[in-house]
């Protein structure tokens, strides 16, 4: 059986983003071309990478996956 296809803000989960100013908490990131407020329980960095988990309405909620050198 095949899966549903994604469409919306759930294609939108597991993607990657990436942080555009240091935040704790709340942020912005930049995810296809544009930018959006983010939500995150780590505190996060200029040029991480995150990993959207979640959305709600136009917050992504996300996590980091690796750290800017």
């Amino acid at each position: 059986m095949r899966r549903p296809v994604a469409t919306g803000t759930q294609s939108m989960i597991g993607e990657t983003a990436e942080v555009v100013a240091d935040f704790t908490g709340r942020g912005r990131v930049r995810y296809g071309g544009e930018l959006w407020n983010a939500r995150s329980e780590t505190a996060l960095r200029s040029g991480d990478l995150a990993r959207i988990v979640r959305v709600e309405g136009l917050t992504l909620w996300v996590e980091p996956t690796a750290r800017a050198p």
